[in-house]
């Protein structure tokens, strides 16, 4: 997740349970100044489909997310994750406006 993000991912601890799935606990972005933190995320599986070798996600339940967003010198903290969709993978050019908050790309299905 670091390595996709190219960013520090923090994980507290992880539980693993065969009949409730997968936990991750204390979760945040970076090391100082925490962009995104979640307290805590379940993965909930189906045991009959990974008996037979298939991992299906039932759900996946988000517990306490929070972000945190800041505004330094014209640059929102948060624009080096946005930029990783980018082609090029190269920051855009910064112009001498005023900060505005740039659009977030956000689906929920």
């Amino acid at each position: 997740m670091s390595r996709i993000l190219k960013t520090p991912i923090n994980i507290q601890r992880i539980d693993l349970s065969l009949l409730h799935g997968v936990s991750l606990n204390k979760l945040g972005r970076g090391t100082n100044s925490s962009i995104i933190s979640i307290d805590r995320v379940v993965l909930d599986y189906d045991l009959t489909q990974l008996m037979r070798g298939e991992l299906v996600i039932n759900q996946i339940i988000v517990d306490q997310p929070a972000v945190h967003a800041i505004s330094k010198n014209g640059t929102w903290n948060f624009q080096p994750l946005l930029e990783l969709g980018g082609a090029d993978g190269s920051p855009k050019k910064q112009d001498d406006k005023p900060a505005n908050t740039p659009p977030i790309p956000f689906a929920i299905n």
